[in-house]
């Protein structure tokens, strides 16, 4: 026990999130890639992140895109803490690393430079992202109908382009 209150501890917490966040951008920033589409989020708050019964993100899309690799980065980095952890906290922690990948895939996806996507893309959009969704669920994460309308705007991608 910390002596600290649930508010300062998640200060504190997001102090550390910040710490990394930066550490991730002076990364990114030898990136091409990154440097020409990255956004990078400079004022990261407890607001954006929601609440601790109801955790979201308040971000714009291209600031989403660029949390999303760090989210990914951060899981990836620190896999062998886990170990560290309770048997319920590693589990969920290595359920939201895979939730993660497969987020990452469907972001690969949804990055190709044409509007006109294959139905082999879109198969890869629906796959990665049913994925994300089952290891997000399995992680204790709030599936919301955002995240069903997300499955019909993959499926109709096909006729309607590139959701991007």
């Amino acid at each position: 026990d910390t002596g600290l209150d649930a508010f300062d501890s998640r200060k504190i917490s997001l102090l550390a999130i910040k710490a990394e966040l930066f550490n991730f951008y002076k990364i990114k920033r030898n990136d091409p890639d990154w440097v020409g589409k990255g956004s990078e989020v400079w004022n990261l708050t407890l607001g954006m992140l929601g609440t601790e019964d109801h955790p979201s993100l308040g971000a714009k899309a291209a600031e989403s895109h660029g949390l999303l690799e760090l989210v990914h980065w951060l899981f990836g980095n620190h896999l062998e803490r886990f170990d560290n952890l309770t048997f319920e906290k590693k589990r969920k922690g290595k359920f939201l690393l895979e939730a993660a990948k497969a987020a990452m895939g469907l972001d690969d996806v949804f990055q190709a430079e044409h509007r006109k996507m294959t139905r082999s893309q879109v198969q890869t959009a629906f796959n990665s992202y049913v994925r994300f969704l089952s290891f997000y669920a399995k992680a204790g994460g709030n599936i919301t109908p955002k995240c069903h309308f997300m499955l019909h705007l993959i499926q109709r991608s096909l006729f309607k382009g590139n959701p991007r």
